[in-house]
Parts: C-alpha cells; structure tokens; sequence
C-alpha cells in the first residue's frame, strides 16, 4: 500500500488518523484514513488486502462515473476492518438523494434521505453500512456528555452517522463536530490526552480535524492530520448555493487569516466556491462570483441578504 502512495504522488497530507478513549479503558489507535482519493487509487489500494463486496464495487463505479472522491483506510485496533467512504459532502442534495437510491436497497430504511457520506466497513464476515450527514447546528439526539463540550468549543459544523442494516431502522451510531482553528481544543474529557498520542500515534499530531462520541458507552474519539499536511475548514457547509438551472454551485466564506487559497479576498474575507451538481462555463461562474464578491466587500460582512444574483442564477435553499 506504501508503494502504492508513494508511486501515485498521494503524500502526508492525505493522511488522518485518530485515537479512541473510553474512560476506565487504555486508549486505541491503529486507524488509518486515505483522503481524497480517485476510485481507481481506492480499488488499488483495497483490492489486494480485501476482498471487495458488490455494494464496493457500485460505489467506486458510482465515484468514477460522477467523479467524486473517495475515502479509504483501515482499522485495526479489533478485528481487521477496511474502510471505503463516498465522499459527497460537497454535492447537491439533488445528487445526494440519487446517490442513495442507486446505492441502497429500500429494504435499508431510515437515516438521511441525502446522505453527505455514504461509508463502508468491511470486515472477512460482513459489510457494515454507514450514513453520515452534517449540519451547521447541534443534532438534539447527541449524548448529553457530548452537548457540554460542544457548547463550549469553537465548530465548523457538525456530524452524524447512522448503521444501516437490511430490514431495519436505521440507528444513530457516532455524532463528530468539526474544529475550524488550527490551535488545539479543550479536551476536557480525556485529561492525559497528550500522554496517550505520545504512546500511540502513528505520527506527529498536526491539526485536530473533529471530535466524535460514539451511542455505545460515550466512548470519545479525536481525528488529527500529520503536522504541517493540513488548513483549517472554517465551516463544513457553504455559506449559500446557486443554482442556473444545470448546475450548482456552494460559495464558501472564511477569514483571510486561515485562508490559503481562494477564487478572490476584501480585506477581511476569502471566497470560494464548488461545484455541487453539474457543469458550469467559466465566464457564467465568473459572472455569479464577481457578484459575490462584490456583496462582501461592500460592507466587509457576510452579506444578510442575497438578493438578485445575475440571471440566471438564483439562491437555492
């Protein structure tokens, strides 16, 4: 796998890896994950170590086809588990909602409708299926323990999984909030969290990228990138979509004191965008964003209202 990486120029950066507590418990590691990968890296990497259910095989094709990233890694702190994650957390709703109909079997009920990650674990006995959707609030079923810290914490946005099995109800599994800041939380729940990530990273911790609690027994988990391999995100979700009928696109909105790169900057703001659903010419991007742009900088805030993008774009809720 390391020759793999090295051979496709996939670096440090790529890499997240997390550790695990659970009070009265040692900690854990040995979990790994491959970010932004091309389904044909993901399908290299996994294909000699595991072998790849349908269900993959469908979500790596659906990858490739709508050119989407992947995630892929392995968890080895109990039985040997190799991870596989669509990413479309960065898709239309529009996309999302057929992205889990294609993929899924109705017989798979409940959980998001338009699920932002779509996850794999696999396992040599069965494949579990995971639903992740994300938010700008605080989902009211997280654990209490959970609620407390959050309140106090600085967030990009949050994060909620379900475990997804035929015939069943989905079940709420973990709930994560993601960190927009390159200085460390407050981790007030694990007090020897640093005694730990010395005994048992795998590298030299970097940016902590979220925290997450699992439903069984409050056990507590922090994801952090290699140091120096990452930028903040200051905020999972964009700051409003556009649609022209044929694509879309999410404009993004950070301080130029975290922003490396951007489609523009005032004096306080970066601006950004993705495309969510469709193609888009350069000219017909261009117009939407210097509109944007102009928003901003008028009174170098957030603008409360956006009213009358150039045609024919418009706001999509």
């Amino acid at each position: 796998m390391a020759a793999h990486l090295a051979k496709r120029d996939i670096g440090w950066e790529a890499l997240e890896t997390s550790l695990r507590w659970l009070e009265g418990e040692a900690p854990s590691g040995r979990r790994m994950m491959i970010e932004r990968l091309d389904a044909e890296d993901a399908r290299a990497l996994l294909s000699p170590v595991c072998k790849l259910p349908a269900l993959a095989d469908a979500l790596l094709e659906t990858a490739r086809r709508e050119r989407l990233f992947v995630i892929a890694g392995w968890d080895m702190a109990g039985e040997p588990t190799w991870k596989l994650y669509l990413n479309a957390s960065d898709a239309s709703a529009r996309l999302r909602e057929r992205l889990r109909r294609q993929l899924l079997p109705s017989t798979m009920r409940g959980g998001p409708d338009a699920p932002h990650v779509i996850g794999l674990n696999l396992t040599q006995a069965h494949t579990e299926v995971k639903l992740y959707e994300q938010g700008s609030t605080l989902f009211p079923d997280a654990p209490q323990a959970f609620r407390s810290w959050a309140a106090s914490t600085a967030v990009s946005g949050f994060v909620r999984s379900f475990r997804l099995a035929e015939g069943e109800e989905a079940r709420p599994k973990a709930w994560f909030a993601g960190l927009p800041t390159s200085p460390r939380p407050e981790l007030s729940f694990w007090p020897d969290f640093d005694d730990a990530r010395a005994r048992v990273s795998p590298f030299e911790m970097g940016r902590i990228t979220s925290v997450g609690i699992s439903s069984a027994q409050e056990r507590w988990t922090v994801y952090f990138k290699p140091k120096g391999h990452s930028v903040p995100q200051w905020s999972l979700d964009p700051f409003a979509c556009f649609s022209n009928g044929h694509c879309e696109v999410g404009v993004y909105l950070e301080p130029t004191t975290i922003a490396e790169r951007a489609y523009a900057k005032t004096a306080r703001w970066a601006i950004s965008y993705r495309m969510r659903d469709g193609r888009a010419d350069g000219e017909a991007i261009d117009r939407l964003m210097s509109w944007f742009v102009a928003q901003v900088a008028e009174s170098e805030s957030p603008p409360a209202k956006l009213n009358a993008p150039p045609e024919p774009w418009h706001v999509v809720d």
